[in-house]
């Protein structure tokens, strides 16, 4: 048998019809791969076409005279069709001018993590971030690039990697994914490149590229494949900020990146972040809500000129950590303030009114005990619930009391929460009704901000 070339990632089949329907469902694509192995190597070739005869006896495979002469008649052939990246071993009948007649197998593999659907990428669309998790000399490094993607699925996906990372890869197969389609992966997602082959050419590619199967061996949630199917984020990609120059934008993508490392080196706060990468497989809204926080306070930061390295720091600190005490019950994430809250308080246990309403405290403390948290955010965690005319809570502050840094993220936060829930959003609209809210202090001045910069920050 062939197990050299068969990996843990593929399951037998010896059902003749399953067989059958590999090369039915296989023969939309001319790409047929062909070899052999002669003396321990591969000679790789693409079938001109391929077809069944009448009575599903034989394959039939038509190559060019170039590569008609390097079969070996009297050798096994092995073939890789589309359908579930099926590979099957087989034997020559006859052949005749580049006409080749081959036996229908008894048995093939295929890749089980291709039973789920999968989404297919033109050279280039979309782009992965990958490092290495399993260095085989100690001269290599742990260094991260960015792959196209070829397709992906719940369980695995191909990747396109070029020429340059191709022997480096195939020498350190355990791999983790950091983004997917400029999505951050909150948790690296482990996975294992299972197989390798030589990209056929297209117009579009410049030198040569390979292409990778992986198995993922933590499943990506059906709902972040249709999130993906749907481009990017329609939240995230709704949102022009014409006032972020590419320097701006890149500041604000390393502090996020920055916080991101100093959340996962801290044990008792990256427990949080894997509770917002599970919360994927229910719903993208707290991700999404997060993301999004990080936008709008950035904005309302640069725009009121109170923009420094350490205030982006404290603001995104706190955008990722201020649900925290709610994750384990994502559906208080969504309640926005005290009124909100007595809308729908009857409908909530005792134990999730209490957690609630001491979520603010609650975060406060996780920050506190955080040696690496930046000055105030412990501060600013414990404020976010607070509102300029006392009405908020835990301790009813007024607008004098509540910190300028806190300001921000409390509108920040409210503004957040109007483009989440409004397909059809406005800033003009929203300034509106934010004004009898905000209308002392530095709350004021933030809503007099936005309104002078809501033509640099709209809805696409």
């Amino acid at each position: 048998m062939f197990k050299d070339l068969i990996l843990d990632s593929y399951k037998k089949c010896v059902s003749l019809k399953e067989i059958l329907e590999a090369f039915v469902k296989s023969h939309h694509s001319e790409n047929l791969m062909v070899w052999q192995r002669h003396h321990d190597s591969r000679n790789i070739i693409w079938a001109k076409s391929w077809d069944l005869n009448h009575n599903l006896e034989r394959i039939v495979v038509f190559l060019d005279e170039k590569s008609s002469l390097l079969i070996d008649p009297k050798s096994s052939v092995y073939i890789k069709l589309p359908f579930r990246e099926a590979v099957l071993k087989t034997t020559i009948e006859t052949h005749s001018k580049g006409c080749f007649f081959l036996k229908i197998p008894t048995e093939i593999f295929w890749r089980e993590f291709r039973e789920s659907p999968r989404m297919v990428f033109e050279f280039g669309e979309r782009d992965a971030e990958i490092r290495p998790t399993q260095l085989h000399s100690k001269t290599e490094h742990l260094t991260s690039f960015k792959v196209f993607m070829k397709d992906i699925s719940t369980d695995g996906m191909a990747i396109l990697v070029p020429e340059s990372q191709y022997q480096f890869l195939k020498s350190n197969r355990h791999i983790e994914f950091l983004s997917i389609d400029g999505r951050l992966m909150l948790s690296p997602k482990p996975a294992q490149l299972v197989y390798f082959q030589k990209e056929k050419k297209n117009q579009d590619m410049k030198g040569n590229w390979y292409r990778a199967g992986v198995k993922l061996l933590r499943p990506l949630s059906e709902e972040f494949l249709n999130n993906l199917q749907k481009s990017d984020s329609l939240i995230l990609k709704s949102l022009t900020i014409d006032c972020f120059s590419d320097e701006f934008k890149n500041v604000v993508d390393r502090e996020v990146e920055i916080t991101l490392k100093k959340i996962k080196k801290n044990p008792a706060l990256s427990k949080y972040l894997d509770q917002i990468e599970i919360s994927r497989r229910e719903d993208l809204y707290i991700e999404e809500h997060i993301k999004v926080l990080c936008i709008v306070c950035s904005f309302i930061a640069r725009a009121m000129n109170w923009v420094t390295d350490l205030s982006l720091q404290k603001l995104i600190y706190v955008s990722y950590l201020h649900d925290a005490p709610l994750l384990s019950v994502p559906k208080l994430t969504k309640i926005s303030h005290l009124k909100d809250f007595e809308k729908i308080k009857s409908t909530l246990t005792t134990d999730e009114q209490k957690l609630y309403l001491s979520s603010p405290e609650k975060a406060f403390a996780i920050a506190l005990a955080d040696s690496t948290a930046p000055p105030d955010a412990p501060q600013m965690l414990l404020m976010q619930k607070e509102l300029p005319d006392g009405s908020g809570f835990p301790r009813r502050l007024t607008a004098q009391k509540i910190t300028p840094l806190a300001s921000i993220f409390i509108v920040g936060h409210d503004l957040t929460n109007e483009i989440m829930s409004k397909k059809e959003w406005s800033l003009e609209a929203w300034i509106g009704k934010a004004r009898s809210v905000y209308k002392v202090g530095q709350f004021a001045k933030i809503i007099d901000t936005l309104d002078n910069s809501k033509h640099l920050f709209k809805r696409r």
